[in-house]
């Protein structure tokens, strides 16, 4: 297996970004963006609200990169993100696990400037929401989880068991409608 590394230059009006192209042996290529270009890439998405150059920014899921790129990430664009965030998670619940990296980091690194807005109570509504529904949700989802542990130890437990050799193995009663007492 053996890698081979070349820049290729993706220009779009006045931004360019810079991928490292990795090439391996049969040919395939995968592209990963520099932690620079990433920052970028995001913060063109956020102003153009450009959908897709947003979730490749988000397909990104190595935490040191996306504290890197938050860490760039200009501070008038923190809300707006965190809206984009919320919109996804409200949208597609099952994507929870992939953005609650980006949610909880942005929201750690740029915890002073949201202290700082005035309104931010109102303007991130909707993420309080979000949290207030899945900690509602929170008491309901561990009671069933038990339940369900309790109910898969006792499977696990019937399988290891072996059989007593006192047990019958077939029907303890056989009822014949033929038969007359």
């Amino acid at each position: 297996f053996s890698l081979q590394l070349s820049r290729v230059f993706f220009c779009e009006d006045t931004w360019c970004v810079f991928f490292t192209a990795l090439m391996n042996s049969s040919g395939a290529m995968h592209t990963r963006p520099a932690t620079d270009s990433v920052a970028r890439m995001l913060a063109q998405a956020v102003r153009s609200q450009d959908r897709q150059l947003l979730e490749n920014v988000l397909s990104t899921g190595k935490e040191a990169v996306i504290r890197n790129t938050l860490k760039k990430l200009p501070v008038e664009l923190v809300v707006p993100f965190l809206g984009e965030l919320v919109k996804r998670i409200q949208s597609k619940p099952s994507r929870t696990t992939d953005l609650l990296p980006w949610l909880r980091i942005c929201l750690i690194v740029h915890v002073v400037y949201l202290a700082s807005v005035p309104d931010i109570a109102e303007r991130l509504g909707a993420l309080y929401e979000l949290i207030e529904v899945r900690q509602a949700a929170l008491p309901h989802l561990s009671r069933l989880h038990g339940r369900l542990d309790l109910m898969v130890s006792h499977l696990a437990l019937q399988d290891t068991e072996e059989p007593d050799d006192e047990e019958v193995s077939g029907p303890i009663v056989v009822f014949d409608e033929n038969v007359k007492t």
